[in-house]
């Protein structure tokens, strides 16, 4: 069924107040990109809204409200899950096995891939952190079941 425009921009910009289901609305704008066989910069273009906004909503297509549901109650937060998905934007499905550990885990080392890169300065207390960080990594792994 094609959509009026008009009345998907104005979807678009109310849902973007409320909480609504993610999933349902990732679905209503892939469906409505496809109708009227436009891209996610024409779509920011004609509602106005960011096209980084736009693209973290179409995330939420990648899960069904199963595995949603699932990974809540594996105890991984919305955020988290946000974030996974952010991570993970070349899978076309997520696996709902993640803990919230590889969430975390994944953001910790996108933050300290950034300084790899060699020739950074540090101070002693940087060298007595990442120490730390090492040790924490070795406890944990450990751990780990």
């Amino acid at each position: 069924m094609k959509i009026n425009k008009y009345i998907a921009g104005n979807v678009l910009l109310d849902w973007q107040k409320h909480d609504i289901d993610k999933i349902e609305r990732a679905r209503f704008i892939k469906d409505y990109m496809k109708d009227h066989n436009i891209s996610l910069r024409q779509l920011s273009v004609q509602t106005n809204i960011p096209k980084t906004t736009l693209h973290d909503w179409i995330a939420y297509d990648r899960l069904t409200k199963s595995q949603f549901k699932h990974l809540k109650n594996q105890g991984v937060t919305k955020t988290q899950i946000h974030k996974y998905l952010q991570y993970n934007l070349d899978k076309k499905y997520i696996n709902v096995e993640v803990k919230p550990i590889d969430i975390e885990l994944k953001e910790v080392l996108s933050k300290l891939r950034k300084y790899n890169n060699g020739g950074i300065e540090g101070t002693t207390q940087s060298k007595e952190l990442l120490r730390e960080i090492s040790n924490l990594v070795h406890s944990i792994m450990g751990k780990l079941r």
